[in-house]
């Protein structure tokens, strides 16, 4: 118990290392404003470990329903998570499956229809980097140019540009 009180002190005190570490969480804070949250949405898509067209039966990463247990449309989640953080803007975070594995013109539907919801203030993707042919880097590449875009693979977050609507 003293062991973790003093651990507790050290990481909270200013110069300490909780202010060295730049976590997702503080860095949107910074750059929106306000805190701002990741609603898990399903974006309907599936994996090529699940479909076969490189494996059967999901991966270690994903649960049966892709990572995505708590997912669902954007109006549901702000719902879900507005009476926590009534203040917060919000991010549509495509998260079960592998969301670059579609058609891109389906992708390109989803994706804009994500971010023209007059709540949303950016997207982050979650896929596979074999999943990301070069129609899909075009996309990602044009709506970067607009709107705040990231990709999350491997529990690893990357912010490809940091542009405001």
């Amino acid at each position: 118990m003293y062991n973790n009180i003093i651990i507790s002190q050290i990481l909270k005190k200013e110069g300490g290392l909780l202010e060295r570490i730049n976590t997702i969480s503080s860095y949107l804070k910074e750059y929106f404003s306000e805190k701002t949250v990741k609603l898990a949405i399903d974006g309907g898509f599936t994996c090529p470990n699940r479909d076969g067209s490189k494996g059967y039966g999901g991966c270690l990463f994903c649960s049966e329903s892709g990572s995505g247990d708590m997912a669902s449309n954007i109006d549901d989640q702000i719902k879900l998570l507005s009476n926590k953080w009534p203040k917060a803007k919000y991010l549509a975070y495509f998260q079960n499956h592998t969301n670059t594995y579609e058609d891109v013109d389906i992708l390109r539907k989803k994706f804009y229809e994500a971010l023209n919801h007059p709540q949303i203030e950016g997207i982050v993707i979650s896929t596979r980097p074999d999943s990301i042919s070069e129609e899909v880097y075009n996309l990602l590449s044009e709506i970067n140019k607009i709107i705040l875009c990231g990709l999350n693979w491997d529990f690893k977050q990357y912010i490809l540009k940091q542009c405001k609507k």
